[in-house]
């Protein structure tokens, strides 16, 4: 797994954000549009799908993962 990930689960209370985020961006939602549901910078936004996307288990299996795995 993406050590960047592995880092990110130390936060658990980020993980819920990420997934949604993920699910967000597998729905069609711009960064933009994300950023300002989540309350965070479209750069944030970006950097988590950029991870999610060069993670080797890709978004899908990234979203069936518990929060502690993530």
């Amino acid at each position: 797994m993406n050590q960047s990930f592995k880092t990110m689960a130390t936060q658990p209370k980020k993980m819920n954000i990420i997934k949604q985020v993920l699910t967000g961006h597998k729905n069609g939602l711009s960064v933009r549009k994300m950023a300002e549901m989540y309350s965070m910078s479209p750069t944030t936004v970006q950097r988590y799908l950029r991870m999610a996307n060069e993670d080797a288990l890709g978004v899908d299996a990234l979203l069936q993962l518990e929060d502690p795995e993530l």
